[in-house]
């Protein structure tokens, strides 16, 4: 069972990262930042964790990282500019 659940996890994890992203702007809007970054925090773990029992490349996993860090400084930058604005 622990088997099946892995492979499910492997192929979930590229359609978790596009979630992701209407998701992270979901809650921009509605002001609930700090549950983005809970919820990149737990998208990293499970993404590090299978890194380290193989199940992923290493470019793979950095792909992922760097946009979803994107993502998250993008709406960081219109935030603070929002802020400054005000």
């Amino acid at each position: 069972m622990a088997e099946t659940l892995i492979n499910l996890g492997v192929k979930l994890m590229p359609f978790s990262f596009f979630f992701y992203l209407p998701f992270r702007t979901f809650l921009y809007i509605i002001n609930r930042n700090h549950i983005a970054k809970l919820i990149k925090g737990i998208w990293y773990l499970s993404l590090g964790l299978g890194y380290v029992s193989n199940m992923y490349d290493v470019n793979f996993v950095v792909m992922f990282i760097c946009f979803m860090e994107a993502w998250d400084l993008t709406h960081e930058f219109i935030a603070g500019r929002k802020s400054k604005e005000a």
